[in-house]
């Protein structure tokens, strides 16, 4: 039992430190680089295989990446981790970003879907899409 508890604690750190990382490289990339420039560095950052689920993934990206302060960002960057850490743990993910208009004010959102359903997310996403990578979900 302590061995078990010791081995995801580990694991836990190690997708923490992941998401942190990941954040920062978005947030670069978001700033430096045009929309189509984000997704080719996000797939370079791919690489091998690593441990942990979409539960895991859930549990620990939303209070790292959404909640903690020094870590919290928009949903842009957070979209562009987790894409990232999920496509890592062999999940086709897809990168959407849509906007929809609310009180006369256009909005605009970035998630993932898998299987065409939206995951990881708390949002509503009753938004148009307007752009999504890959435009063709892998099988």
């Amino acid at each position: 039992m302590i061995r078990a508890c010791a081995h995801r604690a580990r694991g836990d750190a190690a997708l923490v430190c992941e998401a942190i990382a990941l954040r920062g490289l978005a947030k670069l990339w978001i700033d430096r680089l045009p929309v189509d420039g984000w997704m080719r560095a996000a797939d370079d950052r791919i690489g091998g295989a690593r441990h942990g689920t979409l539960d895991d993934l859930d549990r620990i990206t939303d209070p790292v990446l959404r909640r903690w302060w020094p870590t919290r960002t928009t949903c842009l960057p957070r979209a562009l981790a987790r894409y990232v850490m999920a496509r890592r743990r062999g999940l086709p993910v897809v990168f959407v970003m849509g906007v929809r208009e609310s009180h006369d004010v256009l909005q605009a959102h970035a998630w993932l879907e898998l299987d065409g359903v939206p995951i990881l997310e708390r949002e509503p996403t009753d938004y148009r899409v307007t752009w999504r990578h890959p435009e063709e979900p892998d099988r």
